[in-house]
């Protein structure tokens, strides 16, 4: 599968490290363009989306920035609603 987008490497890393955490280092005033594209690489990924429900899982992304570091980390509380 070929990457189309510069933020699918970040989003691949993040669904493939065991801790399922990243650290970016970039300018503070670019943290809110790498939070809204890693969303929306996590929106468009449709197999993780079948393959978590399938689990029961709702995949969830927390952000924090520290200075110029921003920590993306996904975690996945259950889903309450199965239908």
């Amino acid at each position: 599968m070929s990457i189309h987008s510069r933020y699918e490497i970040i989003w691949r890393q993040l669904k493939q490290n065991t801790d399922h955490k990243v650290t970016l280092a970039a300018p503070a005033e670019a943290h809110f363009r790498l939070r809204r594209a890693v969303i929306k690489r996590k929106d468009i990924d449709l197999g993780f989306k079948v393959m978590m429900a399938e689990k029961h899982l709702r995949p969830c992304l927390r952000f924090k920035s520290k200075g110029n570091f921003l920590v993306v980390e996904l975690h996945f509380p259950l889903a309450w609603n199965f239908l």
